[in-house]
């Protein structure tokens, strides 16, 4: 199922990343890699991740700096705003300290006063009553400012307290700062060795878009030899077509009965010599199969055409030799009377090689009323050959023998009136004419 789903997206992927293969060739040995579409779909939305991630890292860390120069910023302002509070604060406690002091002089001088003129008391209530008035309205004022002091105090202690709190969010901050920068440290590391990786890979690119092309030539150069060999081998298959079928058609004998013998003898099996470098160019592809099948098809019939050749009676069954007398009626050599010769005659010097027109078993071998020492052979498809008036036999019954072994001698054995052959070829026990067969194969087998 994975296995599936994983050809599926890569057959849909390939439209957009078509799929790549690196060589990587050394002194002893070369490795290939197969990207994928999928691996190459991965490591891009890899790349674009981390893209993606470096930019909100960088994003993040200069949204942090801004924050800490704001609150940087901010708390200064405030440690100055405390700093002119404390200030007028202590402006108007020394001024309250000099007031408290300028009133108890004049507190002072107001009981000397009060001793000084003691006898005078009764004249000096109006002074008393306003002195005391005048007393205590300092000492409210004193309470008062001792009430704005305690407040500054208060005051000053809550910034204290949050002048710390601001030192111990600085140096957290700092500690953050720190941080961040030894993060955009190893980014930049990280970066460096991206676009290290970058470049190589786009040399790497290039060495492949070469080899590339280099392959595109030789496939190019492969399609043409390709082309070369398939029209030697349509046009040698052609020439022998025309030839073979030339025999049987010129011998008059059916062919596809005779082919379809043969095919089902061989099994469906054998075939014609194609070397391995031909092999290896004439590989099938989905343009040139149907050519290759085609090809192979005329090549399978020329190889039965010859297989049924050379087992029908296509060849002369003497070298050099005279033709003396043809198939048909004729006057008889000993009688003068008009006669059957059912076969023909060849003449040539005694001893000399007689052969077999096509392979077969040794039906009979021996003497024979009229024909002398005569070798009969039997062929398939119902086709058997004589040989008569020989001087020798040099086959046995029952032996197999090809085309153009020797059966024997030329003789004159028999009925006859001097060294000749007298040849038969019988088809279903009947004779035919040989001249025929002989004259159909000349200048083919």
């Amino acid at each position: 199922m994975l296995q599936t789903a994983s050809e599926t997206v890569n057959r849909t992927l390939s439209r957009v990343f078509p799929e790549r293969r690196l060589i990587l060739r050394s002194e002893t040995n070369t490795r290939y890699f197969r990207a994928s579409p999928l691996m190459q779909a991965s490591l891009l939305t890899l790349a674009l991740g981390f893209v993606g991630w470096t930019g909100y890292a960088s994003l993040t860390l200069a949204e942090t700096s801004l924050r800490a120069a704001a609150a940087t910023g901010k708390m200064e302002a405030a440690e100055a705003a405390y700093e002119a509070r404390i200030a007028l604060l202590e402006g108007r406690t020394f001024r309250m300290a000099e007031a408290l002091s300028e009133a108890r002089s004049d507190e002072h001088l107001a009981l000397e006063r009060l001793h000084g003129q003691h006898d005078t008391l009764t004249n000096a209530m109006s002074s008393e009553r306003e002195i005391a008035a005048r007393l205590q309205s300092q000492q409210s004022r004193l309470m008062s400012l001792s009430s704005e002091h305690d407040s500054a105090m208060r005051v000053c202690e809550a910034t204290e307290r949050r002048v710390a709190g601001l030192e111990r969010q600085l140096a957290g901050k700092t500690a953050e700062v720190a941080r961040l920068s030894d993060t955009l440290a190893a980014l930049n590391d990280t970066v460096v060795d991206v676009a290290s990786a970058r470049d190589d890979a786009a040399e790497t690119t290039q060495s492949l878009v070469l080899r590339v092309d280099e392959l595109s030539s030789e496939i190019s150069e492969r399609a043409e030899r390709q082309n070369r060999i398939f029209a030697q081998l349509e046009d040698a298959a052609a020439l022998s077509l025309g030839s073979l079928e030339s025999v049987f058609e010129k011998s008059g004998v059916p062919l596809e009965p005779i082919l379809d013998a043969v095919r089902r003898e061989a099994g469906g099996s054998g075939g014609p010599f194609i070397p391995a470098d031909q092999v290896e160019a004439l590989s099938p592809d989905a343009e040139s199969a149907p050519r290759l099948a085609a090809l192979m098809a005329d090549l399978e019939r020329v190889n039965l055409l010859r297989i049924a050749a050379e087992r029908m009676p296509f060849a002369r069954p003497v070298g050099a030799a005279r033709f003396t007398s043809g198939f048909g009626y004729r006057k008889d050599p000993f009688n003068g009377r008009s006669a059957l010769h059912t076969g023909i005659d060849f003449a040539a010097r005694r001893g000399s090689s007689i052969v077999a027109t096509a392979e077969g078993r040794v039906a009979y071998a021996g003497w024979r009323r009229g024909y002398g020492k005569v070798v009969e052979i039997e062929h398939a498809f119902g086709y058997e050959t004589v040989y008569a008036h020989l001087s020798e036999i040099r086959v046995k019954v029952g032996q197999r023998v090809s085309r153009g072994d020797r059966i024997g001698d030329m003789g004159s054995t028999g009925r006859s009136t001097g060294t000749h052959l007298h040849y038969e070829v019988r088809v279903d026990g009947k004779p035919v004419n040989p001249l025929k067969y002989i004259e159909a194969a000349r200048d083919v087998l």
